[in-house]
């Protein structure tokens, strides 16, 4: 196995793990290979799809048919009253190549309010500094968005879309 496929699947299992702390069944799926969203996870009434990147440079890349997968699959469980996509981004301490070190960042973006919104999206583009960009097939009409940025903190881990939108998310 690779080092980026590790990088990966180590930063995969570290989410698995944080949701199974907080009362989740959670689980990795397969990601790419079987067509799955990366982590799948539920909770009482909510349900999460979750696609994660992991990286060591300064940009980290989803592309668009790997969130709308994580849509697609929600879409098949109407019991659920909270769904959601998580896309989730780890930069690593050590670019690659360099010797030069840096805080481990982490950041998840719930895409809800996106889903309707992304014809002529080629993928999703996150920073070392939390900027995320929805990358355009035409790349001048590339944008940069502003989202809330999900925490998974352990006294509230229900979603509450209203307050989500105006406020940090917390599940």
């Amino acid at each position: 196995m690779t080092l980026r496929k590790q990088r990966g699947f180590k930063f995969e299992y570290h989410i698995v793990n944080l949701l199974r702390e907080r009362g989740f069944k959670a689980s990795k799926s397969g990601g790419n290979t079987v067509g799955f969203p990366d982590i799948i996870a539920t909770r009482h009434y909510t349900l999460l799809a979750i696609e994660a990147k992991s990286v060591a440079g300064f940009h980290a890349y989803i592309p668009l048919d790997q969130i709308q997968r994580c849509f697609h699959l929600l879409e098949m469980f109407e019991i659920y009253k909270n769904k959601h996509t998580i896309a989730a981004f780890k930069f690593m301490t050590k670019i690659t190549g360099n010797s030069f070190r840096r805080p481990i960042k982490y950041y998840y973006f719930c895409m809800d309010e996106y889903q309707h919104r992304l014809t002529g999206v080629n993928s999703l583009k996150c920073t070392y500094n939390g900027e995320l960009s929805f990358l355009m097939v035409n790349e001048k009409d590339s944008f940069r968005v502003k989202m809330p940025q999900v925490t998974f903190n352990k006294d509230d881990i229900f979603f509450d879309y209203k307050w989500m939108t105006q406020k940090k998310l917390t599940i």
